[in-house]
């Protein structure tokens, strides 16, 4: 019997604005790491949100 990953209710509105902010970003020439720095924020937790693991 195999598993089935249970998909959230917004998952694809997620990985749109991951997407989103993944593109700006690089669009202005900032690495993640950057980007975390002036958010105050963890590298991987901008890394979630622009793979669309973090709403």
């Amino acid at each position: 019997m195999s598993r089935r990953k249970r998909s959230r209710p917004n998952e694809n509105a997620m990985k749109m604005v991951g997407a989103q902010v993944a593109a700006a970003r690089i669009a202005k020439g900032v690495t993640q790491r950057a980007f975390a720095a002036a958010l105050h924020m963890d590298v991987e937790t901008i890394a979630s949100i622009e793979q669309g693991g973090v709403p």
